[in-house]
């Protein structure tokens, strides 16, 4: 519950920077929906339920919606990537490198994808670079849609600081969580290493 409010105060924070103020309970079920939807489908892309559901109750614009889920989730991804590959480099320490190359190479790869989808939102330049995708169908649409949310692109850097620090607070709730699972089923963890 602690994670999934504090997911909501995320987004409160982002569309109270476009003038529209819920609170962070109205926006806890469409946070909720979302959650659930992600549940259910590959690289838990079912969160950005979350935009349309919010969209729909709110008659907010989707791109406003969208970026609000979108832009902290960017946030969230690089502090995962930063956290897996600080993990990584212990782990290597400890247990030894493994295949490294392969490991190091899907960690760049995974960080180039993040950095580009964050140029993409936050850096409308950035889309100038790929203007020869626009001849295949859809991509003109989904260009459309990229630059309707560089309208908003710059209010969600100016709350950047507080999302963060929700973001580390809800990644707190979420390790605590871990913790009581794994206790609940009697497993070591500091033990091991």
């Amino acid at each position: 519950v602690m994670i999934n409010l504090l997911m909501s105060t995320r987004i409160k924070l982002v569309l109270s920077s476009f003038g529209d103020n819920f609170t962070a309970l109205k926006i806890f079920p469409s946070n909720l929906a979302g959650m659930l939807a992600s549940d259910f489908t590959p690289a838990r892309m079912g969160y950005f339920f979350t935009a349309f559901s919010l969209s729909s109750r709110f008659k907010l614009p989707l791109e406003k919606t969208m970026i609000a889920i979108f832009g902290p989730q960017l946030f969230d991804f690089l502090i995962k990537v930063t956290s897996a590959s600080l993990l990584f480099v212990f782990l290597a320490d400890k247990l030894g490198a493994g295949n490294l190359l392969v490991n190091v190479t899907v960690l760049v790869l995974v960080l180039t994808g993040i950095i580009g989808a964050g140029l993409a939102v936050f850096y409308p330049p950035f889309l100038n670079y790929f203007k020869f995708f626009e001849r295949f169908p859809f991509v003109p649409v989904i260009f459309g849609f990229l630059r309707k949310m560089h309208i908003h692109s710059n209010k969600v850097l100016a709350v950047n600081w507080p999302v963060i620090g929700v973001t580390f607070l809800s990644w707190f709730f979420k390790g605590l969580e871990w913790f009581i699972l794994a206790k609940a089923l009697n497993l070591s963890i500091f033990n091991d290493f």
